[in-house]
């Protein structure tokens, strides 16, 4: 699909996320976590839908009105319909912890590629880069793993009083 989705406070948006097993796990975490809407953009590759003989939507069923695939990242995050929203790019140790981040507002998260990460559209459009604090030694996160946390932490935030 590439129309923009009617307006939400909660975006997902994959940019170069190119491996099949994080993408399919990216999409059952985001379903998990009630992001109503999910973008690919260039260079993510789409995981394919399974359904049983008599036509019901599979193990990836929740899916087919999470995925829209679109271009332009403003249209993409909704920011067009919803002008509150903030764009927030997942960046390995850069950028405010996402422990001390209000994730509670309208938001589009975005998760770059496993290699080279975000691409420079994205770059240009955040608002912000967020990180997940991590103590011990390591460079990154699997795209996946760190998509996960953030989502729920999201939700964590949203279900305070």
């Amino acid at each position: 699909m590439t129309d923009t989705p009617p307006q939400t406070d909660f975006v997902l948006v994959l940019d170069q996320v190119r491996d099949p097993g994080n993408l399919g796990t990216i999409l059952r975490s985001a379903a998990a976590a009630g992001v109503r809407w999910s973008f690919y953009r260039r260079g993510a590759r789409c995981v394919r839908t399974q359904s049983d003989a008599r036509g019901n939507g599979g193990p990836f069923s929740p899916f087919h009105s999470l995925c829209w695939l679109a271009g332009n990242l403003e249209d993409i995050a909704g920011r067009s319909a919803n002008p509150r929203l903030k764009i927030l790019l997942a960046e390995s140790g850069d950028g405010e912890a996402c422990w001390q981040t209000d994730l509670r507002r309208p938001l589009a998260l975005i998760i770059g590629g496993e290699a080279e990460g975000a691409g420079l559209e994205a770059r240009l459009a955040m608002d912000g880069l967020i990180h997940i604090p991590m103590p011990g030694q390591f460079e990154s996160l699997n795209a996946a793993v760190a998509t996960g946390i953030l989502l729920f932490e999201v939700v964590r935030q949203r279900s305070q009083p």
